[in-house]
């Protein structure tokens, strides 16, 4: 990973990394970067929220057991990430949704990345195709290299 002082996280990663999907090494060496000492992992206060939409999901498709709801749950609520109010970047963050034809959730990453000088990291290519040149740095999960 580039940044040594932190990085903003979204949802995608933490879900790669908890629910075990292709990209679940990449996303633990990203978490467990940003918790090391002298870097910071951020995220606006709307990740758990996507995070618990994130899992409903996976019970649905049958990806993960409804047994293991709980354990993945804390898995996230634990996760060394500090948690940003959305209400202190919520005007910018809809600006960026409305200037990039992105979502009202993505823009609060990609503004909560702006307004802190981290770059984002994220598993959503099409977010990193959609923002391509504005300013923000964006790194994909699939660019991480696991040592």
């Amino acid at each position: 990973m580039r940044s040594a002082r932190g990085v903003v996280v979204d949802a995608s990663v933490a879900l790669a990394a908890v629910l075990l999907e292709p990209l679940h090494s990449q996303a633990l060496a990203v978490l467990e970067k940003s918790a090391a000492p002298g870097s910071r992992g951020l995220c606006p206060d709307v990740f758990d929220t996507e995070c618990a939409a994130g899992i409903v999901k996976a019970v649905r498709q049958g990806r993960l057991d409804t047994g293991l709801i709980e354990r993945t749950w804390s898995s996230v609520a634990g996760l060394p990430l500090d948690r940003h109010p959305a209400t202190e970047i919520g005007a910018d963050a809809l600006q960026v949704a409305l200037d990039h034809g992105i979502s009202a959730y993505d823009a609060m990453y990609v503004a909560l990345s702006l307004s802190t000088g981290l770059p984002l990291v994220t598993a959503d290519n099409r977010l990193v195709r959609m923002l391509s040149g504005t300013g923000c740095e964006l790194i994909p999960l699939d660019e991480i290299t696991v040592t």
